[in-house]
């Protein structure tokens, strides 16, 4: 014996499965719309965080320049305060020097004293 459903069962089936369908196809749709959403809301925050990044790293990048600049100055100061004091020293050592060579030619130049 078949077992053939009716045309009244066979309609209640067709709708049935066209309500499954439509059910399926609208949390199909909202579920796709919260995707997109989040995706968005993702996106915007990435965007927000590069931005942050960026802008922080360039304050940092000045920062350390003029961090590095101020003590380039400091350094360049003590290098030319040391060198003026070595070519002050160099100079009273030239003279003391040459005064004490002035003094030896001198005293070589006089003739003994009698006594």
């Amino acid at each position: 014996m078949s077992k053939h459903l009716s045309v009244s069962q066979t309609l209640e089936l067709l709708d049935r499965l066209k309500l499954t369908i439509r059910e399926t196809a609208a949390t199909e749709e909202k579920l796709d719309q919260e995707y997109r959403l989040q995706r968005a809301a993702a996106l915007r925050g990435f965007e927000q965080s590069s931005e942050d990044h960026t802008t922080r790293h360039a304050e940092e990048r000045q920062a350390s320049e003029a961090s590095c600049q101020a003590a380039r100055a400091q350094h360049l100061a003590r290098y030319e305060y040391r060198h003026n004091r070595l070519e002050q020293a160099r100079q009273s050592s030239n003279t003391v020097c040459s005064n004490e060579s002035a003094t030896r030619r001198a005293a070589a130049n006089t003739p003994p004293k009698r006594a």
